[in-house]
């Protein structure tokens, strides 16, 4: 359990699979597998009537900053829109790659961008402002880009590519222990040779920033949602997405 300090109401349970650790002063992976999450997405934030996980790892989603991020009907669809410094961190990520040597890994998300900048900003990522992510979506300049850090830290970034403002994109990041590619709207468009290990950063993953001031501004989808997996997603498996 953890808590706000004297505040014994606030009290919450941390999400399977993890524990809470008083120097992070978070819930952080625990190295074990719940067997009742084997056929899950790692993590998997559908933004239908709520920010947090719905897998059985039940990963809570924390917002911080000044600015706002609701849910918005429309068309039959549910999504999130942020505006502003607003953007949530997930612990549950913290120390996972340090328990799990990973060398599979696909993340899916469906985005629109409703405010074009030249400044950066960050779809999602796991890392800090000071050190390499372990990995990331993120936009500059109207363009989609992805990253990954792997052992012994080195960072590999991908190509930017062309996206247009206010229309949904969906970004597929898959690294299969050979290779970094990155598809959008389901054409392969960047791919990298990569070898190693994930990286871990030792910090939480965020949504919706990539680091002090590189705030995301515009909405995330429920048709591919935010979806992680341990596993890598095949050009057939994405082109279906």
């Amino acid at each position: 359990m953890f808590w706000t300090e004297g505040d014994e109401d606030s009290k919450q349970a941390c999400p399977v699979g993890t524990i809470f650790n008083v120097t992070a002063c978070a819930c952080v992976h625990d190295g074990s597998e719940p067997s009742a999450c084997l056929n899950d997405p790692l993590l998997y934030f559908p933004y239908d009537d709520h920010f947090n996980d719905v897998t059985c790892r039940r990963a809570v989603a924390t917002k911080y900053g000044e600015g706002s991020v609701h849910l918005v009907s429309e068309g039959g669809r549910t999504f999130a829109c942020f505006s502003g410094a607003a953007y949530f961190e997930v612990p549950f990520l913290r120390t996972w790659f340090a328990y799990e040597r990973i060398e599979h890994f696909s993340v899916a998300v469906l985005f629109k961008r409703t405010s074009p900048s030249v400044s950066v900003g960050g779809i999602v990522h796991n890392g800090d402002c000071l050190d390499k992510p372990g990995f990331q979506i993120s936009l500059a300049n109207s363009s989609v880009y992805g990253g990954i850090s792997v052992e012994p830290e080195v960072e590999w970034i991908l190509d930017e590519t062309p996206v247009d403002d206010d229309d949904w994109n969906l970004a597929v990041w898959v690294y299969n222990g050979r290779s970094l590619a990155l598809y959008v709207n389901h054409e392969l468009v960047q791919e990298k040779f990569v070898l190693g290990y994930m990286s871990n950063t030792d910090a939480p993953m965020t949504i919706g920033r990539l680091c002090e001031n590189c705030y995301f501004t515009g909405c995330i989808d429920d048709v591919s949602k935010i979806q992680f997996y341990k596993q890598y997603f095949s050009s057939n498996s994405v082109s279906y997405m």
